[in-house]
């Protein structure tokens, strides 16, 4: 960065001098002519704005070191687009030895794009440095051109004999000039230093990184930068070979913390909050600061803690602290867990994990949150005596307590969940009709709105630091957050794992000695992956338990090893056995084969399901009326598809007409019990016809088809309510109040809410840029042609500039024309025949629509739309939000404006240069250009606002919705659940099912009000009132992306606890789910889709046309019908339920059942005697 920056600022001084060249003309005072933003702004322009930097995440040390050393070819002065990167270019090449980790790459789009520098490269001047050694054993520093020049051996093709370096054979594999060669010893000139040098810090903290597979290394190496720090956190028992005397474990752990520097010793002399004071030898006294509650990105934070005390004697090599992240000087970021590998009644199934209570309590982490309130010091009043008096119902009495007299929450106060943290007024901004109703009443209206920040954690913390600067409060809440089911672990070897049961210690199994298993994987996962790493470390983690010593792994120590043969040696020195019988702790039964245990390292990964759940049910909405918020998910075009696959049209009507906008009659009456009205008006439609309609298109609607025609003035005028004639004028500053005449004109266009459409009249017709192309093909144009006859370089018969164009339309015979191009067509050569056809089509069209080419193609008013549709609103700092459209209509209107008042005055070429800029200005407005003025800010017009992709208006809203009543969690498996069912946390469910928790307890007679209080005090009846609606009400879950239609499928949901949502895990194959963290989103029905209902609810009997069972059972699931009577009535309990649409009901009828109901179909009877058949033979 110190290099990008020196060199951004050097490009910026041009830009500064004419700054202060223009003060210095118009300022007296130095400070006045140089501010501090003079030099400032340029700066934080280049950690804020621009491409060259990035805000590290810091989850960890080794995460801060990593990102320090990344290097990328993109941004300013590079590649500017993903799209021009090659699969060459991401490639591993020969070039990166030595210099590039192809391990250290994200997974993202930017994989090998983005790679980290090897751990020992160097920056000399301008240029990166390894090293190597000479045939003495000598070591040199050779940057890349030296280097590709040179024939280098590789690291474990020598050994060091009497001082120098020697060939292990006659033969040495090399390499030279970016070729893999072998060359005789003597034609070697160096070798690369150490295997360490190819890669990168978190590369190098892999054990066994030799026999790890390239993938799951590099996965194993990006979890480590990904581990949160633990309360009770240690260093690993099996730790990488970094030097004779130490780890690369005491490297990174300890880089952070203050030390003395090499060759320095002395006497700890004082130790306060914020400094070691050591007396050195030489007399002086050094002060090393300490870290207390310093806060880290991402919620991370470092801390010290001082070990050594006041007359100790210490040298470079003391360990005077240990961070929240080491033990003394060795990184500690996990916990070494007894690890077993079998499975565990499928809920370890695929990347699932199972783990003990006491297991849980040694994975929790703690956090330093921050709180970041933005404020308008001119609008904000803090005085929480004024705030209780305007809002009563906020504050506690308890929480009241805990605020100082500003609002603001005391440093040291324990914050609950719920609890205000800050709570002050906001001086509103009034318009005229709540100006009115002030003067009705001054006390009754309230002239201030609440501005209330809540701890949302589920835990209590403690504030540590509350910080006031310029507009910003930052709060900071240290809080200790248990582990919990859903939550991520890993292993160093990328077995990364989704914690989906957490079991009482006594229940799990137990080792011989009594000593209780912490964590059960999946054995399938080792093979699968080629991932044998693990099982090597969980036998090293063994042998360093029982010699009370960490086992140190030299990574590519003798190319001929056998990592696996040395260990099984070293195992059974220390007679430990690998495999342990072990016993059930429920059953207190013995398992009957042997289990491989033993001790593996493992992390809590920062991706914790707290952060991966969010749930909404309604009444929160964007300035587009789309439901809005963390819990708001999205059913984009994909799903759409998905959904039309199904044909359940019927939940599309009610996901973009119900639930995928503002609603709020229809929820009201719903939850009153009443039948719910027809939805309103789609805003979202409206605004993509108005915005359309704003280009220049008309839009025609007949029965269900919609025309787009050229937009007309007489179009305009027939829609608009009147002229706009200072459209550069918008609101009064002060309260946001219109203006008359101006873009929000309250007469005109109704306020700044207002519904109506308004025109700027031109000061004279121009060619339409919404129909270039089609002026261009009908007058026989190029573009460059076009483009110089409107700014007057060119003439078109006689005449330039657009009036030029204007004359040649005019003369245009359309019936004629057309004949006159089919004549043409069918003499003319293949490479014109497009050419001639697009004319035709053009010509034809207006024919159709009954218009000329005066009348299609040239405007004299431009449409203003409704302020509705481009709103301006302030934000809580202050500032103006404008839509962008506001600025392009101001942009024409000042244009207009200007040459109105003096175009008569004005010579010929400055006419013509004026409504050339009239016109581009037009075309920026409507979104083919940039913007003519204000360049930088590159606002954009309508075709921009309505086509770009995944965010313009047509796919990101109007044929994207978020959706009311849905939510999302991480998945994890339930193997007790039926195919068919979905178990849903109850606090989700609680949150997504609101509206019809209220109805199903208005019908049952109690009044709204007291309905309302049940549901928000949580009481018994409401969560009856729950249970009885989540029966008759499906859920519909999403696995993004929707590749095809079993992507979305209906689920009956069935309560569960903790914050993940439960699978069985015979449906994720089918899903495209698996458990190692992903999410689904959970959609409500409102009424039911039966067609839709019966085909995906139906999939517990899985039938194929010939009634046999067609699901796929694998990993520890049994494929297939067992031919054993236990077989059997296991495929019994997985017939769970049976559908009956007759009367629109769903029933659930059990197996156990069967004797007592007529129910059972022909379908069901051939399911048991298949399986009857299937286990006598």
């Amino acid at each position: 960065v110190e290099d990008l920056v020196e060199s951004y600022f050097e490009k910026q001084s041009a830009i500064i001098q004419g700054k202060l060249k223009r003060s210095l003309g118009l300022k007296d005072k130095v400070r006045e002519i140089i501010s501090p933003a003079t030099f400032g702004e340029p700066i934080k322009k280049f950690f804020t704005v621009g491409d060259l930097s990035s805000t590290p995440a810091q989850t960890n040390p080794v995460e801060i070191a990593n990102v320090w050393r990344k290097t990328t070819p993109m941004g300013s002065g590079g590649i500017k687009s993903h799209h021009a990167i090659t699969m060459e270019t991401r490639d591993v090449q020969p070039t990166h030895l030595g210099y590039l980790d192809p391990l250290n790459t994200p997974e993202s789009g930017k994989v090998g794009v983005t790679v980290g520098l090897t751990s020992e490269v160097r920056k000399r001047g301008n240029d990166m440095v390894t090293p190597v050694v000479d045939k003495n054993n000598k070591m040199h520093w050779l940057d890349p051109i030296q280097f590709f020049n040179s024939k280098i051996g590789f690291p474990d093709q020598y050994d060091v004999v009497n001082g120098k370096a020697k060939g292990i054979s006659n033969e040495i594999k090399s390499m030279y000039k970016s070729k893999n060669i072998t060359l005789a010893s003597k034609d070697v000139d160096y070798y690369l230093r150490s295997p360490r040098t190819m890669f990168s810090f978190p590369s190098n903290l892999v054990p066994f990184l030799q026999n790890t597979q390239a993938n799951r290394a590099g996965t194993g190496a990006r979890m480590i930068g990904q581990a949160m720090t633990l309360d009770a956190k240690e260093p690993p028992l099996v730790r990488t070979y970094r030097t004779s005397k130490s780890t690369y474990e005491d490297m990174l752990g300890g880089y952070l913390n203050p030390k003395l520097a090499i060759g320095e010793t002395g006497t700890v002399q004082a130790i306060d909050d914020k400094y070691i004071s050591v007396k050195l030898s030489s007399g002086k006294i050094k002060k090393l600061g300490l870290y207390n509650d310093f806060p880290l990105n991402q919620d991370g934070y470092l801390d010290s803690t001082v070990l050594v005390k006041p007359g100790d004697k210490v040298d470079s090599t003391t360990a005077l602290t240990e961070s929240n992240y080491s033990q003394g000087h060795t990184l500690a970021i996990g916990k070494n867990l007894t690890v077993a590998y079998m499975p565990y009644k499928g809920y370890n199934f695929e990347d699932g994990a199972v783990i003990t209570d006491d297991a849980a309590k040694k994975l929790s982490h703690t956090m330093l949150h921050k709180a970041n309130i933005f404020y308008n010091p001119k609008m904000a009043k803090f005085s929480k005596e004024k705030f209780a008096a305007w809002y009563p119902d906020i504050l506690t009495p308890e929480n009241n307590k805990k605020l100082d007299s500003r609002g603001i929450i005391k440093v040291g106060q324990t914050i609950d969940p719920g609890e205000v943290l800050a709570a002050f007024l906001v001086e509103k901004e009034l318009d005229e009709q709540e100006m009115a109703l002030k003067k009705l009443n001054k006390f009754i209206f309230n002239v201030y709105a609440k501005n209330v920040t809540i701890w949302d954690e589920e835990e209590s913390g403690i504030v540590t630091d509350v910080s006031v600067t310029g507009r910003n409060i930052d709060i900071y809440i240290k809080a200790t957050h248990p582990f919990k089911e859903g939550d991520k672990l890993s292993g160093r070897y990328g077995n990364k794992y989704i914690v989906t049961k957490i079991i009482p210690t006594s229940d799990a199994p137990h080792r011989l000695k009594g000593d209780p298993i912490d964590i059960l994987l999946s054995p399938h996962s080792v093979p699968g992956r080629m991932n044998v790493g693990q099982l090597l470390e969980t036998a090293a983690g063994k042998i360093a338990e029982k010699t009370g010593k960490p086992y140190i792994v030299n990574n590519f120590e003798n190319p001929t090893q056998d990592m696996a043969a040395k260990i099984f040696a070293e195992m059974k020195k220390e007679g430990i056995e690998p495999n342990e019988i072990l016993t059930d702790g429920k059953t207190g039964q013995k398992i009957k084969n042997p289990i491989f245990v033993g001790k593996q390292y493992i992390m809590k990964l920062r991706h914790i399901v707290n952060k991966k759940q969010g749930t909404h049910n309604y009444g929160v909405y964007d300035i587009d009326e789309q439901p809005a918020g963390k819990g708001a998910q999205k059913v984009g075009t994909m799903d759409t598809y998905a959904y039309l696959a199904h044909g359940a049209k019927h939940n599309l009507y009610e996901m973009t007409n119900i639930k995928g906008r503002k609603n709020e009659e229809y929820w009201r009456d719903l939850q009153f019990g009443l039948p719910p009205g027809k939805p309103a008006r789609n805003f979202i439609f409206d605004k993509m016809t108005t915005y359309l309609k704003g280009s220049g298109i008309n839009v025609s609607k007949k029965g269900n088809k919609l025309q787009i025609l050229p937009l007309t003035d007489a179009d305009v005028l027939d829609m608009s309510n009147g002229e706009i004639k200072d459209p550069g004028a918008m609101l009064v500053g002060k309260n946001l109040t219109s203006r008359k005449d101006g873009l929000f004109d309250p007469t005109v266009t109704g306020g700044v809410k207002g519904t109506q459409w308004g025109h700027i009249k031109l000061i004279d017709k121009i060619p339409n840029p919404m129909f270039e192309d089609a002026i261009i093909k009908a007058l026989n144009l190029t573009e460059n042609s076009y483009a110089n006859i409107l700014n007057g370089k060119l003439t078109l018969n006689g005449e330039t500039g657009h009036k030029a164009i204007f004359k040649a339309l005019k003369e245009i015979k359309v019936g004629s024309r057309i004949k006159t191009l089919k004549a043409e067509l069918k003499i003319a050569p293949p490479t014109n025949v497009n050419k001639l056809n697009t004319k035709i089509r053009y010509m034809e069209a207006l024919k159709d629509l009954k218009m000329d080419p005066i009348k299609a193609y040239t405007m004299g008013v431009v449409p203003v739309i409704p302020p509705v549709f481009r709103p301006t609103y302030p934000l809580p700092s202050g500032d103006l939000v404008v839509s962008d459209i506001n600025k392009h209509y101001r942009d024409v209107g000042l244009v207009n404006k200007s040459l109105r008042d003096s175009f008569k005055d004005l010579p010929e070429s400055m006419r013509l240069e004026g409504m050339n800029t009239l016109y581009t200005s037009i075309k920026a407005m409507q979104g083919f250009i940039d913007p003519i003025t204000y360049s930088k800010e590159k606002y954009k017009g309508f075709v921009q606002e309505l086509g770009k992709m995944k965010t313009g208006l047509i796919h990101g809203k109007a044929w994207a919705h978020r959706q009311d009543v849905s939510g999302r969690s991480t998945i994890t498996v339930e193997p007790s659940l039926g195919l068919n069912e979905v178990g849903i946390p109850r606090d989700f469910a609680y949150t997504t099912y609101k509206p019809f928790i209220l109805r199903s307890l208005k019908e049952s007679g109690i009044k709204a009000t007291r309905a309302l209080k049940h549901y928000e005090e949580k009481t018994p009846t409401a969560q009856l009132a729950l249970d009885n609606v989540m029966k008759e009400r499906p859920v519909i879950l999403n696995r993004a992306p929707s590749l095809h239609k079993h992507s979305v499928q209906a689920f009956r949901p069935v309560l569960t606890t903790g914050k993940s949502i439960r699978l069985n895990p015979l449906v994720v194959k089918g899903f495209n789910a698996d458990f190692d963290g992903n999410s689904v989103n959970a959609y409500i029905t409102i009424s039911y889709d039966f067609k839709f209902l019966e085909k995906v609810l139906r999939k517990e009997l899985n039938l194929d046309k010939d009634f046999s069972l067609d699901f796929d059972t694998y990993f520890n699931y049994i494929k297939g019908i067992h031919t054993n009577q236990e077989s059997l009535n296991m495929l019994k309990e997985a017939i769970t339920s049976y559908i009956d649409i007759k009367e629109n009901k769903i029933f659930n009828i059990h197996i156990k059942d069967f004797p007592h109901t007529n129910k059972i179909t022909k379908e069901t009877n051939k399911i048991i005697e298949s399986a009857s058949q299937a286990s006598s033979s």
